[in-house]
């Protein structure tokens, strides 16, 4: 009984305040990315801009590290990748329930639209403290990971990094089960930034105006490699290369094409 008081209490605060009060919000992220059949770890910097009907994810350059991970939430790493972008842009419409992406194949960059998830999150009576901001914890599956977030209903936008959205407060932070892909919330500014008033869609030039499939752009992408890979066998008769089987990594394990 008292979980669902909690729920109620947050959805309908969300919805009084989300309705009422415009609120605008810049979030730094760091993402930490562990390739456990590799024993590598990998960590990014991206910074959320969003408000009540959007949000554009913008993720900077990753560094990659063998056989330890990071320290936590260095500021240096912050400015040098910073200094690492490269057009990774993706929006979350809120109002229309799209989700686009700025995606690269081989030499040039695609506009990409994914499939919008209504992700079916089941919230807790679980609460900490994450930037001083009290946050209650809620639990998802999506695309083969079973993730875990913290938002706070004190800043009712239901938003978060990645294509993680959908709770009635903004998610600080996440992580899946396995511990591979955690998000932390380093900062927190209530800042209007322009590129929430853009034209997405012309924030990176693209040969294609009309945006592609997810599902095609990840077919495109497995073919370019597969391109790349017989150029290199072509060039090279006589390297032989191990077939290795890799296992599923990344954020997305499966695809709701694949069920």
């Amino acid at each position: 009984m008292k979980i669902l008081l909690i729920t109620a209490l947050c959805i309908s605060s969300f919805f009084c305040f989300s309705q009422s009060k415009k609120i605008n919000v810049e979030v730094g992220y760091i993402e930490f990315v562990h390739v456990s059949f590799l024993n590598t770890y990998g960590r990014s910097y991206s910074t959320l801009f969003a408000d009540n009907t959007a949000s554009v994810y913008k993720k900077y350059g990753a560094e990659v590290s063998e056989g330890q991970s990071f320290d936590k939430n260095d500021s240096r790493f912050v400015e040098m990748s910073k200094k690492k972008f490269h057009n990774n842009y993706m929006k979350t419409d809120l109002l229309n329930k799209k989700m686009l992406f700025f995606g690269s194949l081989t030499r040039h960059d695609v506009l990409v639209e994914d499939i919008y998830p209504d992700l079916l999150w089941t919230i807790t009576e679980e609460q900490k403290v994450i930037a001083d901001y009290a946050c209650l914890k809620a639990t998802v599956s999506y695309r083969g990971r079973d993730w875990t977030a913290w938002f706070t209903p004190e800043i009712p936008l239901a938003v978060g990094p990645w294509k993680l959205h959908g709770l009635p407060g903004l998610i600080l932070e996440a992580s899946d089960a396995t511990g591979e892909c955690t998000y932390k919330a380093i900062t927190v500014a209530f800042n209007d930034n322009s590129i929430l008033h853009s034209d997405f869609t012309k924030l990176v030039k693209t040969k294609n105006k009309k945006p592609m499939t997810y599902r095609q752009f990840l077919k495109d992408r497995i073919e370019a490699l597969d391109n790349i890979n017989k150029k290199l066998d072509m060039e090279n008769p006589n390297v032989i290369s191990a077939d290795v089987k890799v296992p599923p990594f990344g954020l997305e394990l499966k695809y709701e094409w694949e069920e």
